[in-house]
């Protein structure tokens, strides 16, 4: 390696709190550890898709290995990091359809009576599925105490009143508010960075 080339900072696997344009950068740089963490971060998200799309699970894991293969070869030409999600939702559909299609191509064609119904999921679903997930990297984002808060206020098993937070922090309960209102503006600001869509 000449003394001008500089070799990338390899990216730790599952650190959520690079963002998409920092990964698609490295990835393009050739860090290994970066594309791993970008294919890791949208696996959940293309596997959903396709299987909202109707195929099968075994099918799901051809649609991904797929996808995953163009997005490596488009990964230069994408020109807004922003897109990158609803790029990969509209790539999954693609690719699902394509499947469903050859599927059916294959299979003996049934009585009029017996044919299945079309089982893709409608585009809202599909798109609830993206806004989730987007939702899921934004609160993946979020600083530690945002996140235990948000998780101790609305998803815990049992929701926890602001004199119990305010006790296990050891804070002054008229702070669990404003500072719950702050979390909240966090993870708004961070879901729309995301390429999450105005409520």
């Amino acid at each position: 390696m000449s003394a001008k080339q500089v070799r990338p900072t390899p990216l730790a696997a599952k650190d959520s709190t690079v963002d998409d344009g920092e990964l698609v950068r490295a990835c393009l740089a050739g860090d290994e550890a970066a594309w791993e963490t970008l294919v890791l971060r949208y696996e959940r998200l293309i596997y959903s898709v396709a299987l909202r799309s109707g195929v099968t699970h075994q099918d799901a894991v051809d649609v991904f290995q797929q996808v995953v293969v163009v997005l490596l070869e488009g990964l230069e030409r994408l020109q807004r990091v922003e897109s990158l999600t609803a790029w990969l939702v509209a790539a999954t559909r693609r690719t699902s359809a394509a499947v469903v299609a050859e599927r059916r191509r294959s299979l003996p064609i049934p009585d009029r009576h017996d044919r299945p119904s079309d089982d893709r999921a409608p585009d809202d679903t599909i798109d609830a599925v993206r806004r989730q997930h987007t939702l899921e990297l934004a609160f993946e984002r979020l600083d530690d105490r945002c996140r235990e808060l948000l998780t101790a206020l609305f998803l815990g098993d049992s929701e926890l009143s602001y004199k119990e937070i305010a006790a296990r922090w050891d804070a002054p309960i008229g702070s669990i508010g404003p500072t719950r209102r702050r979390c909240l503006a966090k993870l708004h600001r961070l879901y729309l960075e995301a390429g999450g869509d105005e409520p």
